[in-house]
């Protein structure tokens, strides 16, 4: 038996590979720190992952939170073409995702009660 994996080259998303099928919805199955490039690496529920550019890290943090990447696995993600600006600051086409699962619900804290003059605090 052969793997076939051997032969299908990188697993790594690419623009220029998905243009053709994009839009494409899939779920997010890891987060984990890249090894290069100091980008988070998206792995994805059909085998492929992505290096996630500032654009599309903030869009997840933005939509599953931005405390713990361990809330953005099992959401589903639309990857479609799009515009970063470049290291020139020149618009570059990039591969970037757009939320499709629910955003979280953003919690709100109350204000605290202001104290009126009988609220003092008396230690017992």
């Amino acid at each position: 038996m052969v793997a076939v994996k051997n032969y299908l080259g990188s697993n790594f998303l690419k623009l220029e590979n998905v243009r053709a099928y994009l839009p494409i919805e899939v779920q997010i199955v890891d987060i984990v720190e890249g090894d290069k490039y100091d980008k988070l690496e998206a792995t994805l529920s059909d085998g492929t992952r992505l290096s996630l550019n500032v654009t599309n890290t903030r869009v997840l943090a933005k939509a599953y939170g931005a405390t713990d990447t361990d809330d953005w696995v099992g959401k589903t993600i639309r990857l479609v073409e799009g515009e970063v600006p470049g290291r020139d600051g020149t618009p570059q086409p990039a591969l970037l995702i757009e939320p499709v699962s629910p955003e979280i619900e953003k919690k709100v804290v109350p204000p605290p009660k202001p104290k009126g003059d009988m609220d003092d605090e008396i230690p017992f």
